[in-house]
């Protein structure tokens, strides 16, 4: 993240108090009753003879569509580790394997540089600490 987007958000912070993305609790984005709302329901989907990804949970509830786009558009990367934990509670639904690799989807560069971050990396870094996982880095996108 720059510096001055670092800076931005702390003088925001400061102005516009963070407020529960789902309920608008004082003091957090996504509060543990919100957290604990989420309907995980990890679905399998194969997508060829050995490479499988797993649907989490309905897009549609309106807290998760919520933070997801918060995330994602309105510069909160801290919304990372409470989204992350979900990912984490499906991923601990499905049986264990032996090792998994984690790849985060690289961002356009514009994108990288308008965010200050690529969600999808942090997301992949939160779960690849969870579950001392490889993070596989190197892709770009062309």
């Amino acid at each position: 993240m720059s510096v001055f987007n670092t800076l931005t958000t702390l003088a925001l912070d400061l102005i516009f108090p963070r407020t529960c993305v789902g309920c608008g609790a004082d003091e957090t984005l996504l509060c543990q009753s919100c957290q604990q709302s989420f309907i995980i329901t990890p679905q399998i989907l194969m997508l060829s003879g050995i490479a499988k990804t797993t649907v989490v949970t309905d897009y549609h509830q309106t807290i998760i569509q919520s933070a997801i786009k918060q995330f994602k558009y309105h510069h909160l990367p801290q919304l990372a580790k409470p989204l992350a934990t979900i990912l984490v509670k499906a991923l601990e639904l499905e049986p264990p394997l032996p090792l998994y690799h984690l790849l985060a989807v690289p961002l356009h560069q514009k994108r990288q540089r308008q965010r200050g971050y690529n969600q999808s990396e942090l997301l992949a870094k939160n779960i690849a600490s969870y579950f001392q996982w490889p993070l596989l880095t190197g892709l770009s996108r062309v």
